[in-house]
């Protein structure tokens, strides 16, 4: 989606609405919320909190303050950096709406809260850790002052705003000074609070926050200052809970900790220190939050071909996936294995790239092992070290070192042309450093470091507005499969944008809903449609002679295997075993043909492991993909769980590479009430339908979060085709993993699918190699459609999957697929690509 000036626009981007309606009222600078299905319009937050819709034709992109350091950008002739710096100035008003000050650096100010969800704090055992929960306590005001409560562990439930401000849940608390509130569900929030000054009367039913305190945080620690040390009692975390004395701020967490319009805040220091003191110690003086109305963000980027710019206007560049983005300086390492290689035990070459060619995907990298440069394709290489943005802690200490000192983590802010980095630590200081002096910490989005460590609040919006819900339906599923999903998510692809119906998927879906619920006849002639979009069996019509479902013992190898919760039938209520029968039944008789297999377990009623086949028109075409399920005890009243497969690939936007599974019906991201699981309507049938419709897709790019609305444009265009190159190539590498190692119970399915399907994979690599052919645009029998000569595949992707193909051949061969042997002839000329 574009703005009045063609320029692409993003989440929450700040906006200048030129003809709006509103503009007197609310004022006319916006941050992007949601895009909304008909691609022309979006909704908005303004400046006073309140949530407008807008057209996009009719507002400006005028600011990217969410641009942080290590960001991939792209300017507006297509060429790609990374963001070495940015720097952020902001325009604030008061409540009334009068100017307070403009330009000021975001380092004179602070949030209402003094920590956000997700910082990265320390403390002073030399433990860094990131928020998962902050904890505040709020002071209001009765009758002018005249009695005054705290409420203690504050949050939404326990009171509620009379004005409407839809601060971001990320960057600030739920309340502010000035704030009018009433007490919430309960209705005895003000009865149990603390009494600072007078006490409680039933009249007390509204009142004004005065104060807004930080207590404490919840802190999920990810790495020590001593973790090189052997010794025990060092490498034990503190823990979790953690007053806010206790800990020291180091940097936020992602980039969604931006400021934007809205925002509530206060100045650092006053011009007069006394009365800054006298409004911290007496609850009765009310110090009135500041309203954020503009920011002002320059970008300093370090481009591919070597130079350097700095004070770019952050709204001039585009953000762009990291995805096999390459720049000189950077240390890699080749993920290059030859055929008949274990991918666990292949030796990875370590190097430094010298170029990237965008067009290409190809890479020059001086290996060090042979000290020569080398040309290898971009989606055979990752990082191997530190990147712009990285956080990492120092292994070797100073020797003065104690306390609260910050000289032990820091971010990397440089990549020198050599075997050092370029570090800003915590205390200040800058200085180039060794990489064996260092170690990077793993970083995870919000939203994956709840889920991970189970913290409740993963499912909650602020906490999941990281992935997008944008996930589209193919044509592969066909007529049946389209009428079981909106058979129970009807109304999630009619209210929501970010569900989106291609034009001809559309139409095809509207005539088979006829053709479901009507008579037997056109019963059978949905089977037919089904059968056309389906993958072809054999003469015998035997589909893998692989029941669809069946109930068995459960497997060694299941991902929840271990999950204590009432293992076994006999733990579990009675209501919720007939639950999960019947669950059973619907899988059993409506699994869509030949493309889902289910195993449940007789002995582990809340295990399930499932298997897709990928379809054809996507790039995971003939692939299989693996799912574990754990039905807890409170099922149906909250969602499966999920876990993927991966082998530590992320071939999907939604499939993560740590196994989690991003969706909204699995209340592991953010949706509206229509798409989150709900106990008297969803199934099991419904989340499976929904990974293989939702999640497979044809365009997985568009799946990523805010990429929606680079549908249809040049960016997306861009960006598209690598993305899907690189999809196939891990679904090629997922079919290695699994022929090494099927998971238990679905050995059979493994070698079966690959005998009889291995030959059409095996075409389809030839068609790409020689035929050039846009990935995911081959028929069932992997021959070239029209769509295939739309857009030449990339020369790195032919670097790759020559390499792949070879390991296929031989994997194929020695399970006795069919057809296979004529494919050897090829192997010698595809390692000439």
């Amino acid at each position: 989606m574009e703005d009045a000036t063609g320029q692409l626009i993003c989440y929450h981007d700040l906006v200048m609405l030129m003809n709006s309606k509103s503009t007197a009222r609310h004022g006319d600078r916006a941050r992007v919320l949601r895009f909304l299905p008909d691609r022309r319009k979006l909704v908005v937050q303004r400046v006073d909190g309140v949530w407008t819709t807008e057209a996009a034709r009719d507002m400006a992109v005028v600011d990217r303050s969410f641009l942080r350091l290590g960001r991939v950008v792209a300017n507006g002739s297509g060429q790609v950096g990374v963001v070495m710096s940015t720097a952020t100035t902001l325009d604030l008003s008061d409540e009334d709406g009068v100017v307070v000050a403009n330009g000021v650096p975001t380092a004179e100010v602070r949030w209402v809260r003094e920590l956000c969800l997700g910082d990265y704090v320390v403390v002073a055992s030399g433990w860094l850790g990131r928020v998962f929960k902050v904890i505040v306590d709020v002071d209001v005001l009765f009758d002018g002052g005249a009695a005054v409560c705290r409420v203690m562990h504050a949050d939404s439930k326990q009171m509620r705003t009379l004005q409407k401000d839809c601060l971001n849940r990320r960057t600030n608390s739920c309340f502010y000074p000035g704030q009018r509130v009433v007490d919430g569900i309960g209705g005895d929030v003000f009865c149990s609070a603390l009494w600072l000054k007078g006490y409680y009367k039933p009249s007390y039913v509204e009142g004004t926050v005065s104060k807004v305190h930080t207590a404490a945080v919840l802190v999920h620690w990810v790495a020590s200052s001593l973790s090189w040390s052997t010794s025990p009692h060092v490498k034990k975390p503190p823990p979790a809970h953690q007053l806010i004395d206790n800990v020291t701020f180091f940097c936020p967490g992602d980039e969604l900790s931006s400021w934007s319009v809205g925002d509530r805040c206060f100045f650092r220091n006053t011009c007069s220190s006394t009365t800054n003191n006298a409004v911290g110690n007496n609850p009765l003086l009310l110090e009135r939050a500041m309203r954020v109305t503009n920011t002002h963000t320059t970008v300093d980027v370090a481009w591919q071909d070597g130079s350097c710019q700095r004070g770019i206007p952050s709204a001039s560049l585009t953000p762009t996936l990291a995805m096999h983005w390459f720049f000189p300086g950077q240390r890699v390492v080749v993920n290059h294995a030859p055929a008949g290689a274990d991918d666990d035990n292949n030796v990875h070459r370590v190097g430094v790239v010298r170029s990237f060619s965008c067009e290409d995907r190809t890479v020059r990298v001086a290996v060090e092992e042979c000290a020569t440069e080398m040309e290898f394709s971009a989606y055979d290489l990752e990082s191997h070290d530190a990147f712009y943005g990285n956080i990492i802690v120092r292994h070797r200490q100073p020797i003065l070192y104690g306390g609260y000192n910050l000289s032990w983590v820091g971010k990397v802010v440089d990549l020198p042309c050599d075997d050092d980095v370029r570090v800003k630590w915590g205390d200040g200081t800058t200085s180039k450093v060794s990489l064996d002096e260092i170690a990077v910490v793993k970083h995870t989005y919000v939203a994956q470091m709840l889920q991970e460590i189970g913290h409740r609040e993963a499912t909650s919006s602020a906490a999941n507005t990281l992935y997008s819900a944008t996930v589209r339906m193919t044509k592969w599923v066909g007529a049946f499969v389209q009428a079981v999903f909106r058979l129970v998510t009807s109304k999630v692809l009619a209210q929501d944008g970010r569900y989106h119906l291609e034009p001809a998927i559309a139409e095809a879906s509207s005539s088979s809903d006829d053709k479901v619920a009507g008579t037997d006849d056109k019963e059978e002639e949905t089977s037919d449609v089904v059968e056309e979009r389906m993958p072809k069996t054999d003469a015998n019509n035997d589909i893998f002679n692989f029941p669809q479902f069946d109930v068995v013992q459960s497997p060694s190898d299941h991902h929840y295997l271990d999950t204590k919760e009432l293992q076994g039938t006999s733990g579990f209520s009675r209501k919720w075993t007939k639950t999960v029968h019947k669950e059973w039944k619907i899988l059993k008789n409506d699994l869509p043909a030949g493309t889902i297999y289910v195993r449940a377990f007789e002995d582990r009623m809340d295990l399930l492991r499932v298997a897709m086949v990928g379809a054809w028109g996507t790039p995971y075409h003939d692939g299989l993909f693996f799912f574990d399920l754990h039905l807890p005890p409170s099922y149906p009243d909250s969602p499966p769980q999920v876990s993927y497969h991966s082998f530590g690939l992320r071939v999907n936007p939604n499939l993560l590479d740590s196994g989690m599974v991003c969706l909204s019906l699995l209340n592991t991201m953010s949706g509206n009430s229509t798409e989150l699981w709900s106990p008297d309507s969803s199934t099991l049938l419904q989340v499976l339908v929904s990974i293989q419709g939702l999640v497979l897709t044809a365009r997985p790019y568009y799946n990523e979060y805010g990429y929606a609305a680079h549908v249809d444009t040049p960016v997306g265009h861009r960006n598209e085709l690598p993305y899907s190159e690189n999809a196939y190539l891990l679904t090629l590498q997922t079919m290695l993993h699994l022929l090494r190692r099927p998971p238990s119970g679905f050995e059979d399915l493994v070698r079966d699918h690959f005998r009889r399907r291995g030959r059409h994979v095996l075409r389809a690599c030839e068609a790409y190699l020689k035929g050039g052919c846009l990935v995911g645009t081959l028929d069932t029998e992997a021959k070239a459609t029209e769509a295939s000569s739309v857009r030449p595949s990339s020369a790195g992707f032919h670097l790759a999957l020559a390499n792949l193909f070879s390991r296929l051949v031989e994997a194929f061969i020695n399970i006795g697929a069919q057809g296979c042997e004529q494919f050897n002839r090829l192997r010698v000329s595809a390692s000439h690509y």
